[in-house]
């Protein structure tokens, strides 16, 4: 009898672990699906080029001439010059872009508002400004910034930042800089504030 009632309480001791980890995959799933959700990435690709067309792509240094074997990739910049022309495609989605002559465009990701940006380390006057704020403030490692928070370092400051996405900015002094949807502090968001910063 008491081997039946040993037996008994196995079973529902099985029963109710098979059920917590019923549960905690279904919570894992919905975790998953909703981060997969929220990151909506573009495969681009060349389909005309005409003319002068030329990429940059992200942190590179340089500019090269476009063709199709370039896969263009999420926050890199694509010009065409007098007289050229491109045609870019997102074969997942099938968005199209097409640029006439003398423009640029810089390829945005899809996920819009999800970046998340911290200070992994700080040093001497970095200031920072939300994006619904009129007001600076000083800045700490507690601070979630998101797209179009600024940060600003005067000429004692220094600033290491890390981003949702993995990527990584170093913030030198007097510099004025603005969090973008790649999540990266490219050159053309970086602005030399030396002249505002001694008035």
């Amino acid at each position: 009898m008491s081997l039946e009632i040993e037996s008994k309480k196995n079973i529902r001791s099985l029963v109710i672990i098979g059920i917590i980890l019923i549960f905690i995959s279904i919570l894992l799933v919905n975790y998953s699906i909703n981060k997969k959700e929220s990151i909506v990435v573009h495969k681009w690709r060349f389909i005309s080029i005409t003319g002068d067309v030329k990429i940059k792509k992200d942190r590179a240094p340089k500019w090269q001439p476009a063709n199709s074997t370039i896969i263009p990739e999420e926050c890199d910049l694509i010009e065409t010059k007098s007289n050229s022309t491109a045609t870019i495609e997102c074969i997942l989605c099938g968005d199209k872009i097409k640029m006439s002559s003398d423009s640029m465009v810089r390829l945005e990701p899809k996920e819009i508002g999800n970046l998340k940006c911290t200070f992994i380390f700080m040093e001497g006057d970095v200031q920072i400004k939300k994006a619904e704020s009129y007001d600076w403030q000083i800045a700490n490692r507690a601070i979630v910034l998101q797209e179009q928070d600024l940060i600003m370092i005067r000429a004692n400051g220094y600033a290491l930042v890390e981003c949702s996405n993995g990527r990584k900015a170093t913030i030198e002094h007097n510099s004025l800089v603005e969090i973008e949807t790649c999540g990266i502090f490219d050159v053309s968001v970086l602005h030399n504030i030396q002249n505002d910063l001694n008035k």
